[in-house]
């Protein structure tokens, strides 16, 4: 599942770095998913949704 994390980062307010600590990851891990050089797993997806709710992030899903 692909989420355009720039929007996401950019309505919310966030820094590579604040969101990399709701995530539980590393800064880097942020800049490859910005990067396209990664995609999220499963439960970096679940720890957003917890964060925000499954309903704000759907609505940042990009078609495949």
């Amino acid at each position: 599942m692909k989420l355009d994390f720039k929007q996401l980062m950019w309505d919310k307010g966030l820094t590579q770095a604040k969101l990399a600590e709701i995530m539980g990851v590393q800064q880097t891990v942020i800049s490859r998913f910005l990067n396209d050089k990664r995609e999220p797993l499963a439960h970096h997806i679940s720890a957003l949704e917890e964060h925000y709710g499954k309903e704000v992030i759907a609505s940042y899903v990009l078609p495949q």
